[in-house]
């Protein structure tokens, strides 16, 4: 009995049985809501004129902000032409603060100005998204969004939030006049403290490297080649290394000369070099593998990339600029050209056909400030401007619309690519990666956001906090792909090899998947001519983990394994922060590999 007692409770450490409060992403996706988190649901119709017509709210916090997602009515962009704001009574003293529909207001924050004022101990203070760390998703128009605002920020020395509850009304402030809630008062809400789940995982290194690296950045005017820049932008390109990049705003400097400074970054091995390739005004491609062909979109490029040996395949890579801000009718026939081409490519209609099953990656800067419709065209096909650019089509080789890789922002409960302290527009998702879904799968992906890494992840791969704010204002997206085994490919599973990879994520916070692989292997044992064979019976294997002591921690794994690859997770709640290593042992075969605990 006493043993199987010990047992059970190695497994709870190692698999991490612990109650944990799940977080809200802003990823434009709301199936992380829960009907336990609407806190109110207005009339619909109660608004005097207009489409802004509130809905449900709903509101949940973590450790570091409070999030609300909000009905809207009508599909608006929430950060221009409207009058909604929201109100804060963070003190929950109608006397104190702006005196609105019942409430003291401490905040008042209105989107459509992009600004607001906090009210405490008596002074006035004029603010912006980045005063009290707002972020709200989606970028495009939405009928309904979500909403981020730090917990932490304070004025005059004074938290804005001195307690854990605090009350709460949004308004109209235009025609419409919709109020919510109706009565006065404003809505009641508090801030558990919770252990939260982690935040979604990531790995600035490559896992893998069979995976393909793909690194889309907007330089912002030339930036690669400024002086004062260049040092944040190595130790970016440097901790990436990525094997693809598409640039974006590289207007004065021709390909040729961009791919010398990313050789002077990451400079080439024995039979390495970086291929070139630059179309429209500022779109570049630099490459690991050699660009074939190239074909300018409107302002933007198609570049076929020959991925052998690598891969037994080409790469239709696109990369795009559209236009910004207000533009909505030319960055639609951009993005309507650019689904135009990769459905002729497919067809064999254009000077650089594609094969069937060719990957298709489309990334850059799209600028997705506007009408929603134009990212609904650029993920599913579904052509605008049909009498310029023809009919919708089904982009991906399975009749389906492409992925939207989506990349969390390092160290943030959030997506965005775009971050500009000084603008008055909050950060956004303007970088995109999309790909064709039946023929990749991403493995890794993420937005490159230097002051949300921990100082652990900072050291650890060389970069300072400010780097990628200081290089440009968009932030380098990421993503890493596998080539996924089509139907009808004869492809082996059986490893041939032993192998243990480097954990996923590294630095991680509490979890993390360990690989490893196990091979057919020999019997000397078993006679046969050749006084060996291969067998498909079990090998004893170990993974352990270990402190920087040497003192065993946990045991993963510790009994035969057939060839295959597996994959373990280990739960590091109860530790503390530090170096930690894991060692395989299998047979003949032993390896160890460093991992970092971040808390």
């Amino acid at each position: 009995m006493k043993r199987k007692i010990i047992i059970l409770i190695s497994l709870f450490f190692v698999l991490g049985v612990h109650a944990q409060e799940s977080r809200i992403f802003l990823d434009e996706i709301y199936s992380d809501w829960t009907d336990n988190e609407i806190v109110h649901s207005d009339a619909i119709g109660d608004q005097n004129s207009g489409s802004i017509d509130f809905g449900k709210l709903w509101y949940k916090n973590d450790e570091r902000f409070i999030f609300f997602r909000i009905e809207v009515g009508d599909e608006i962009n929430l950060q221009d032409l409207n009058d909604i704001t929201l109100y804060l009574d963070t003190d929950k003293n109608s006397s104190t603060g702006l005196n609105v529909h019942g409430i003291g207001a401490e905040l008042e924050y209105n989107f459509g100005d992009r600004g607001g004022k906090v009210r405490v101990s008596g002074f006035t203070i004029n603010v912006g998204h980045e005063d009290i760390g707002l972020v709200s998703s989606p970028t495009v128009t939405s009928d309904q969004f979500e909403i981020a605002i730090r917990r932490d920020v304070s004025f005059n020395g004074l938290p804005l939030f001195p307690q854990t509850d605090f009350n709460a009304a949004m308004i109209d402030n235009g025609a419409g006049g919709d109020k919510l809630p109706n009565e006065t008062g404003g809505i009641t809400l508090n801030m558990p403290n919770y252990v939260y789940e982690p935040l979604p995982q990531f790995s600035i290194s490559k896992l893998d490297e069979s995976y393909l690296r793909v690194l889309t950045y907007n330089v912002e005017q030339d930036g690669f080649f400024s002086p004062s820049k260049m040092p944040s932008f190595e130790r970016l390109l440097k901790a990436a290394k990525p094997a693809i990049i598409g640039f974006e705003e590289i207007y004065d400097h021709t390909s040729q000369q961009t791919a010398a400074r990313v050789e002077e970054i990451l400079p080439s091995s024995a039979g390495e070099q970086w291929y070139h390739a630059k179309q429209g005004s500022d779109n570049i491609v630099i490459s690991r593998y050699p660009i074939i062909g190239t074909h300018q979109i409107d302002q933007n490029g198609a570049f076929l990339i020959d991925l052998r040996p690598a891969n037994d395949s080409d790469l239709l890579f696109v990369v795009a600029h559209t236009p910004c801000c207000d533009n909505n009718v030319t960055r639609q026939m951009e993005i309507d050209a650019i689904m135009a081409y990769v459905r002729d490519a497919k067809a064999g209609g254009t000077s650089m056909p594609i094969a069937e099953n060719t990957p298709i990656v489309i990334v850059g800067d799209m600028n997705l400030v506007g009408f929603a419709q134009q990212q609904t065209t650029l993920i599913t096909g579904d052509i605008f401007y049909e009498n310029n650019y023809g009919p919708d089509f089904n982009p991906d080789w399975d009749d389906t619309s492409l992925e939207d890789a989506k990349p969390f922002t390092t160290g943030m409960p959030m997506t965005f690519t775009w971050y500009d302290e000084g603008s008055s527009f909050s950060p956004g998702r303007l970088d995109y990666i999309v790909y064709s879904g039946s023929v990749l799968e991403i493995k890794n992906s993420f937005a490159f956001f230097t002051k949300g890494l921990s100082s652990d992840s900072l050291s650890a791969y060389n970069l300072l906090p400010g780097d990628s704010q200081f290089a440009a204002d968009h932030i380098p997206v990421v993503a890493d792909f596998e080539f996924k085994e089509l139907t009808g490919v004869e492809q082996t599973s059986i490893p041939s090899g032993f192998n243990l990879y480097q954990n996923y994520p590294n630095p991680f916070n509490p979890t993390t998947k360990i690989k490893f692989t196990v091979p057919l292997f020999t019997h000397p044992s078993i006679p046969s001519r050749e006084g060996k064979e291969r067998s498909d019976r079990g090998v004893s294997v170990t993974l352990i983990v270990y402190d920087i002591l040497g003192e065993k921690i946990a045991t993963l794994v510790n009994e035969p394994k057939k060839p295959g690859t597996y994959e373990v997770e280990f739960y590091a709640h109860n530790l503390p922060s530090g170096i930690y290593y894991y060692r395989l042992v299998a047979g003949d075969f032993n390896d160890t590999k460093k991992f970092v605990l971040i808390k």
